[in-house]
């Protein structure tokens, strides 16, 4: 019943997946906009009739009690909107559930069969789900540890089941630590970047052509800054001091290589 999965559910972050309930969300919104407007040509209206300036020029000596009283209900409902624009923003920026990790959902109801299955559709909607799995800023990182969690699982089981571990409320299940994964994932990137790096020079420093340079030099930079802007997520400015250091450094190299010759 709900006592096992909601067990299953907390033995992994990767679990915590719910409805985002996006169409909701948007139609309460647009709800509370259309009372803010026709509360908005209420107040209009109202000013316009009153033919008082007294009223209109001072707040304190304004005694229109339509006003007040339309200009409270605004308070009360603007309120409620940020706090719809607040929540919702939160409930957004979340991202979308993994279709690995949904599938596992997915398998463990099916193999125990002790939920109610309307009570867990919300499976079956990959398109409005969120996860609450906590992940890091660095999206390329993240990236290489799922591959490389898709590398360990085709190890032999007895090596792959060193280095997985399980939990008191789901034995059943091995997971691979995150720490072991990102770790991993860290050793991966820096051997991809110091090859990057050194890579180009090992190849301009073979080749005596001036021509052949620059186009190594223009490969080596396009790479580099493609890698940067799809696997991370720098600012533009960041990403041109990026490029614009690591070509000079190319640059520095072709001319000192040439002046040494």
């Amino acid at each position: 019943g709900y006592p096992s999965f909601v067990q299953f559910l907390g033995s992994h972050s990767s679990f915590n997946i719910f409805r985002r309930f996006t169409s909701l969300r948007l139609r309460l919104m647009l709800c509370k906009q259309d009372q803010l407007c026709a509360l908005e040509q209420q107040l209009n209206a109202i000013d316009e009739s009153d033919t008082r300036l007294l009223h209109l020029g001072s707040i304190r000596l304004d005694e229109n009690a339509d006003r007040k009283r339309v200009l409270a209900e605004i308070d009360l409902v603007l309120g409620e909107f940020d706090v719809l624009v607040d929540r919702n923003e939160r409930a957004f920026a979340r991202r979308k559930a993994k279709r690995r990790n949904l599938a596992n959902i997915r398998r463990w109801l099916e193999d125990k069969g002790s939920i109610a299955r309307k009570e867990t559709e919300y499976s079956e909607q990959s398109d409005d789900v969120m996860s609450l799995e906590h992940t890091t800023s660095d999206s390329l990182l993240d990236s290489v540890a799922i591959g490389i969690e898709k590398l360990l699982m085709r190890l032999p089981g007895l090596l792959s089941s060193k280095l997985r571990t399980s939990t008191a409320a789901e034995p059943n299940l091995w997971i691979f630590p995150r720490t072991l994964l990102q770790g991993l994932a860290r050793v991966v990137l820096a051997c991809v970047l110091i090859t990057l790096l050194f890579l180009p020079i090992v190849l301009i420093n073979g080749t005596k052509r001036l021509s052949t340079r620059l186009i190594l030099i223009w490969i080596s930079a396009t790479l580099f800054i493609m890698i940067l802007t799809i696997g991370t997520k720098a600012r533009t400015a960041e990403v041109f001091v990026a490029g614009t250091t690591y070509v000079t450094v190319l640059v520095v190299f072709v001319a000192q290589n040439g002046s040494g010759q």
